[in-house]
C-alpha cells in the first residue's frame, strides 16, 4: 500500500470512528472498512445520488450539510432528512436488503444534495461492506450497538415531530444545535442577545422540523411579539 493510501485509511477509520453506527467497532474492523472507503468532496447543491439510480453504497459526513429529499408531480421537493457532521446517511438498505444489492436490485429511494460548498464526506461502497460483514461475524456483532444507538435516535426525533407543537420544535432546534455544535447556523453570543444566523433556507427549516412555511413564519411572528426572538432575513436575534 502507498503512503497517501495508507494516510487516508488512517483518517477514514479515525472519522468513521466518530459515527454511532461504527462506534462499537475496534481500530482493526475500522481499519478493514475503511480500505475500501473513498473521501469524496461536493460543492453547494451538488448531487450525491438520485432517486431510482442504482443503490451504491452509503455515506458519512466528515464536514458538511446534506439534504435528503423527494420531488412531488408538481416539481416541489420534500424535504425527508437533513444530515450533518457525524452522520450516516442512505445506510438502511444495507441492512434490510443485502442480497438485493449484490444482485443491483436496489435503487436509492430519494434524492441526496450538499447545502454547504466543500463538503467532505465519505463513501462507503454497499457490496464491499455487505461482503466484509458477511465474512466476519465479529464487525456484525459490534455493529448492532450502532444500529441501536442511531434507532433510539431516530425514535426521539419522530416522537419530537409528532408531538411537540411547532413552537416547541423550533426552539428545541436551536437549543439542540447550539449544544451539539451543528452546522445548520452560525451562533454568536453578545452580552445582551445572541446572534443565529441560518446556514439553510426557511422553508427548509420548516421541513426539517416538520410544519410549514407559512406555519414557520407565523411562529416567528408570535415569538417576536412576544419579546423572544427578532427576524432579519437569516439572522435572528434571541433577547437574553
Amino acid at each position: 500500500m502507498d503512503e497517501k493510501k495508507l494516510i487516508q485509511g488512517i483518517i477514514i477509520a479515525s472519522e468513521l470512528k466518530k459515527a454511532d453506527l461504527f462506534s462499537g467497532l475496534s481500530q482493526k474492523e475500522l481499519e478493514k472498512i475503511s480500505a475500501f472507503c473513498k473521501i469524496k468532496t461536493f460543492d453547494k447543491n451538488e448531487i450525491i445520488f438520485q432517486n431510482n439510480k442504482l443503490y451504491s453504497g452509503f455515506y458519512y459526513i466528515i464536514d458538511g450539510i446534506v439534504k435528503i429529499f423527494e420531488v412531488d408531480e408538481n416539481c416541489e421537493e420534500k424535504i425527508i432528512h437533513i444530515f450533518h457532521k457525524g452522520d450516516t446517511f442512505a445506510d438502511i438498505p444495507v441492512f434490510e436488503k443485502p442480497e438485493e444489492i449484490l444482485k443491483n436490485k436496489i435503487y436509492f429511494p430519494a434524492n441526496a444534495t450538499c447545502l454547504k460548498k466543500s463538503s467532505r464526506i465519505i463513501f462507503i461502497p454497499a457490496k464491499e461492506f455487505i461482503r466484509e460483514i458477511k465474512s466476519n461475524y465479529s464487525i456484525s456483532f459490534n455493529l448492532l450497538s450502532g444500529l441501536s444507538r442511531k434507532l433510539k435516535l431516530m425514535q426521539t426525533q419522530n416522537f419530537n415531530l409528532k408531538y411537540q407543537d411547532v413552537r416547541t420544535r423550533l426552539l428545541c432546534f436551536f437549543l439542540t444545535n447550539i449544544e451539539s455544535k451543528k452546522d445548520l447556523f452560525t451562533f454568536t453570543p453578545k452580552s445582551t442577545y445572541d446572534v443565529i444566523e441560518l446556514i439553510i433556507s426557511k422553508i427548509d427549516l420548516a421541513d426539517y422540523i416538520g410544519t410549514t412555511h407559512e406555519t414557520l413564519s407565523r411562529t416567528f411572528r408570535k415569538l417576536s411579539k412576544e419579546n423572544i426572538l427578532k427576524v432579519s432575513g437569516k439572522k435572528i436575534i434571541i433577547w437574553k
